[in-house]
């Protein structure tokens, strides 16, 4: 384990530069499923069907069917029921 030379550094009281990448914990999903009304739906793929499936399970809490397509090969259908 390595230790830290506490002595090289500054605490500094000026603003922090600004973040260049997003935030890990910022989810999309909730702003995406908002715009949402009963019945409105969607295709995804079968990469994106579990990402979905939680999302849907945390923003939606059972408001949501997925479900295969009937013609599409590896595809899926979310919709709002609720």
């Amino acid at each position: 384990m390595c230790k830290v030379n506490f002595e090289n550094i500054v605490i500094k009281s000026t603003p922090a530069p600004r973040r260049t990448t997003s935030s890990p914990n910022v989810s999309h999903y909730g702003d995406f499923f908002e715009k949402m009304k009963k019945g409105h739906w969607f295709v995804i793929s079968s990469d994106d069907k579990n990402r979905f499936n939680a999302a849907g399970s945390t923003y939606l809490k059972g408001r949501f069917s997925l479900y295969r397509h009937p013609t599409l090969k590896n595809k899926y259908v979310f919709q709002l029921v609720k």
